[in-house]
């Protein structure tokens, strides 16, 4: 049961013909909660039934350790970009797992909270000067250029303790110019990369599906940071940086893989020396952090600013829903320009149901594959699962679904409201996965939310203009949910309002 295949594309060309949220939904209501797709030749089963979700991604989640899917990350014929976190499985994700889960740590998040703030406030300050200061009256801003040049910010200056600098103009954004071209491959590579095996690939000299030259801005970029703070080891910055470099601290052992590649080391830079990083049990080579910077530099900028943009979007389309946040917001923060204080945050129950329903109406990941490392009975379904068949969860479908969010298609943040939460059908929330591949920045994004949309929740309200689509137009993409533009006004508050 499922979509009928195309011979040699399988249901791949029904993406590439019709808006893939579009698609989704229409599939989970037409197929059910158990369904088959194709891709090429490829058999995926689709699994949307909560307790099974539950299964796959948290019980059983030994069997379905090993993930693939999206090929941005995947990146299977890439040398370095292959070995993100995102494309590892197994033991290899463990290991690099541990080595990068204190980058967000409670302690952390505590630390970049006030990186964030300073972040934030310099866009407000940058938007004081082209919002007009006339009562009833607003400025209409390309609110996708405002949040990606904001993300990029956060996440250089909180991951990577650098300063990005991107209100200096008003030109494109080298940064941002790039994580552009990340998001919107050639549809041509990206349609080669899915259905085609890793050698092939490289014969056509395929590396990946976004252009070389935008992957090499960040690789180098990664590299250069490296480098220099190998030569000047006198500051302490605790950032990703020094946790993929911290071998001194560490007690640095030989360590080979036999890749090729290897491992960092402040203490010797010479290729001809491998030496790991030693965190507990774990180590990481300086290929799989330069893969892994990759990814934070990227949907750290992206998925965060789309996330951000979808938000403030649902609040100028909804001024109720957006007048009781600001009183909710008003209420834990008072007026003037006192700022928010970390604990305050988790103090706003409206505020994190306004993000609830946002993510899930506008889900940016529409689905997450698995891969299964053994023989499994999936529930009491009759089905068998064979090592090596993908199971596929239609994330987007699943957050569509009106047999779990009747009306889903309309914003409503009271779902999502402490006295509603036991309406909510459990495992069918899923935006950073579950289990122990929910997504690693979780909390590290979500503070990110949450701290922008109350510094200009405080200040400004959120306005449809005549040049805001409506229903918003979307970028052609096979992975992922994100607008082609969005344009919105923003309207300077006064007291009391």
């Amino acid at each position: 049961r499922g979509p009928k295949p195309v011979i040699g594309f399988g249901n791949i060309l029904h993406k590439f013909l019709k808006p893939i949220t579009s698609l989704e939904v229409q599939w989970i209501h037409e197929f059910g909660t158990i369904y088959g797709i194709f891709e090429g030749n490829r058999p995926i089963l689709t699994v949307a039934d909560p307790e099974l979700i539950k299964s796959i991604l948290v019980t059983d989640f030994h069997v379905f350790n090993d993930r693939e899917g999206n090929p941005l990350f995947n990146s299977k014929a890439h040398p370095i970009l292959g070995q993100n976190l995102e494309a590892m499985a197994g033991d290899e994700w463990r290991r690099v797992r541990t080595v990068l889960s204190p980058t967000f740590s409670a302690s952390r998040m505590r630390k970049m909270f006030f990186q964030m703030r300073e972040c934030v406030d310099s866009m407000v300050t940058e938007l004081d000067t082209r919002v007009t200061t006339t009562s009833q009256s607003y400025t209409e801003v390309d609110i996708i250029d405002v949040f990606d040049r904001l993300s990029a910010d956060i996440v250089t200056t909180c991951l990577y303790s650098f300063k990005l600098n991107p209100w200096a103009d008003t030109s494109a954004n080298q940064f941002v110019v790039n994580v552009t071209h990340v998001f919107t491959p050639s549809r041509l590579r990206l349609l080669l990369y899915t259905l085609l095996p890793k050698y092939m690939l490289t014969a056509l000299g395929v590396k990946h599906p976004v252009r070389d030259s935008a992957n090499e801005y960040f690789i180098s970029m990664t590299r250069h940071m490296i480098a220099e703070r190998k030569r000047n080891t006198s500051n302490n910055y605790n950032d990703f940086i020094d946790l993929a470099i911290n071998a001194g601290n560490n007690n640095t052992e030989g360590y080979s893989q036999g890749t090729g590649d290897h491992n960092i080391s402040a203490t010797n830079g010479s290729d001809s020396v491998k030496k790991g990083i030693k965190r507990g049990d774990s180590y990481m080579s300086e290929d799989e952090a330069l893969a892994n910077s990759w990814i934070f530099l990227n949907t750290g900028c992206k998925v965060v600013s789309t996330a951000l943009a979808f938000l403030v979007y649902e609040l100028a389309l909804h001024p109720n829903h957006q007048q009781r946040l600001y009183e909710e917001v008003k209420g834990c923060v008072g007026t003037g320009d006192k700022g928010i204080d970390f604990e305050s945050i988790s103090q706003m129950p409206f505020l994190e149901a306004v993000i609830n329903e946002s993510q899930r109406l506008h889900t940016i990941s529409i689905r997450m594959r698995r891969t299964a490392v053994a023989d499994y009975m999936l529930g009491d379904t009759g089905i068998t699962i064979r090592k090596g068949d993908a199971v596929e969860i239609p994330v987007h479908g699943v957050h569509q679904y009106e047999h779990y969010y009747p009306n889903s298609n309309v914003f409503n943040p009271y779902r999502f409201m402490p006295h509603n939460k036991d309406k909510l059908v459990p495992n069918t929330y899923i935006p950073f996965s579950l289990g122990n591949r929910q997504c690693i920045a979780m909390r590290f994004v979500l503070l990110e939310l949450k701290t922008t949309l109350i510094h200009l929740i405080m200040r400004y309200k959120f306005v449809t203009t005549v040049h805001t689509d409506r229903p918003l137009r979307l970028l052609s993409s096979i992975f992922h949910h994100s607008p082609q533009r969005l344009l919105l006004g923003l309207e300077r508050r006064v007291a009391g309002n």
